[in-house]
């Protein structure tokens, strides 16, 4: 998958250090956040009886039901070709029937 997103982090300002120095940070950086992340799953459930001991449950269930675009967090490998950027996004929109 290419790139989804530049978040408008300035990737110059990480370099790596020198080979056998000391560096002035992890290799990894932990505080990278991704975007906000907000999703909505609805459900629609009928219980229908038949007879004294016979029932009928009619499910149905979305989930993103408006299908918002979930991205990941941004690469955090300083020596990675990909640093700062957004690769992958979550799941769409899915959805599930159930009878029992």
């Amino acid at each position: 998958m290419g790139r989804i997103r530049n978040i408008g982090l300035i990737t110059t300002a990480y370099g790596i250090p020198a080979p056998f120095t000391v560096g002035t940070g992890n290799r990894i950086e932990p505080d990278l956040r991704g975007p906000a992340y907000g999703q909505w799953d609805m459900g629609l459930a009928r219980k229908q009886r038949f007879a004294e001991h016979a029932t009928l449950e009619l499910r149905f269930d979305v989930l993103n039901v408006f299908n918002n675009r979930q991205l990941n967090a941004p690469n955090g490998g300083v020596t990675s070709g990909t640093f700062g950027q957004i690769t992958g996004s979550g799941q769409a929109r899915s959805g599930q029937v159930k009878a029992g």
